[in-house]
């Protein structure tokens, strides 16, 4: 079973290639040891590419840290044993002015790409003068962490999300609220 410590840096290499790396955050509960890594990203080489930033995580459960950590002499003992982890994309839309439709937009996304489930959730925000909302993209991968890891597919479903990224860019782009951010409207 590979570690997760090792896990965590073949994602990142991967995540490298295809996306700009902001940050890594790393939790561990304290009497379970179970594990989690979260990588944040950004589109490379966009206007206002920060604006369309992504997290990545993964968990190792109570099981699988003592596995990894140990001999694998325990994958012929523990019952509980899983083989696979999901790595869980979320995606952080931008504040949008005007967009027509983000249910659309989610079709045309489970269109393009079929491989993912996407979720969309939607978060209303209160304030004195109106309703906000916030939108994020979710989606999963599993990931098979018993031998050796495919580094290829790996590759590939950071390449998939970095063009659902730019997807979404593409899509939105011309929608952002940009005096949100502190930028003066046009």
């Amino acid at each position: 079973m590979i570690r997760f410590e090792e896990l965590q840096m073949k994602i990142a290499e991967s995540a490298k290639k295809f996306l700009d790396f902001q940050n890594m955050q790393v939790f561990i509960e304290q009497y379970s040891l179970e594990r989690e890594t979260r990588l944040f990203f950004s589109l490379p080489d966009r206007d206002f590419s920060h604006l369309y930033q992504s997290t990545a995580s993964f968990t190792y459960d109570i099981s699988q840290t003592e596995i990894s950590l140990y001999e694998e002499e325990f994958l012929e003992t523990d019952s509980l044993y899983q083989s696979t982890t999901e790595l869980t994309f979320t995606i952080d839309f931008p504040s949008l002015r005007g967009y027509p439709d983000i249910d659309g937009l989610i079709r045309e996304i489970e269109d393009e790409y079929p491989d993912i489930e996407p979720i969309l959730v939607i978060k209303k925000v209160f304030s004195p003068l109106n309703v906000l909302y916030e939108y994020e993209l979710i989606y999963t991968y599993e990931i098979d962490i018993e031998g050796e890891l495919d580094l290829d597919y790996i590759d590939d479903i950071f390449k998939e999300h970095r063009d659902i990224l730019n997807f979404i860019y593409d899509k939105t782009f011309g929608y952002l609220d940009l005096s949100w951010y502190g930028e003066v409207d046009e």
